[in-house]
C-alpha cells in the first residue's frame, strides 16, 4: 500500500498532454499506473548505486528498461551494488546533443514496445531526467512550473 506522501507527490505531478492521468485519482489507480507488468519499458535515467536497485526492482515487476546515460554522469556509471551485478538493460542510449534527439534514441531503442515512465536512478540525471520525461510524453514533474 502507497504511503499518503507517495500519493501526494504522485497527484501533484502531471502528464505533458490530457492522456487520462487526472488528478484527484484514488489510491488503488495510482499504484497501478505505478507498478505494472508486461511488455513495456522504464527509460532510467543514470542507474548507479542504489539506483541500480530501483532498476532491478523494475526487472523484477515485468519492466524493460532502456538507460539512458547522461554525459554528467562520469565514473559513477561502475557504481554499481554486487547485488546488481546480474542486470540486463534492454538497450542503452547516450545523452545526445539535445534533449530531444535523446528522446528519439530512447523510443526507438524500446521498440517495438512502449515507454511507460522515465525514472532518474542518480543525481547526475536529476535534470535531464525531468526533462526527457516532458519530451517522451510520459507522467512528469513539469518543466514549465515555476
Amino acid at each position: 500500500k502507497m504511503d499518503s506522501f507517495a500519493i501526494r507527490k504522485a497527484r501533484q505531478m502531471r502528464p505533458p498532454r490530457n492522456d487520462g492521468a487526472a488528478r484527484g485519482d484514488d489510491e488503488s489507480s495510482v499504484a497501478q499506473k505505478v507498478i505494472g507488468q508486461g511488455d513495456k519499458i522504464i527509460v532510467m535515467v543514470d542507474p548507479y548505486s542504489t539506483g541500480c536497485v530501483v532498476a532491478q526492482e523494475a526487472l523484477k515487476r515485468g519492466y524493460k528498461l532502456v538507460v539512458v546515460w547522461t554525459n554528467g554522469v562520469g565514473e559513477n556509471k561502475t557504481h554499481i551494488p554486487t547485488s546488481c551485478s546480474d542486470i540486463h538493460y534492454y538497450a542503452e542510449v547516450n545523452e545526445k546533443a539535445s534533449v530531444t534527439e535523446t528522446a528519439i534514441a530512447a523510443t526507438e531503442a524500446a521498440r517495438p514496445f512502449k515507454i511507460v515512465a522515465c525514472i532518474c536512478g542518480g543525481e547526475s540525471g536529476v535534470a535531464f531526467c525531468d526533462a526527457l520525461s516532458e519530451k517522451l510524453g510520459v507522467l512528469t514533474v513539469s518543466q514549465s512550473a515555476p
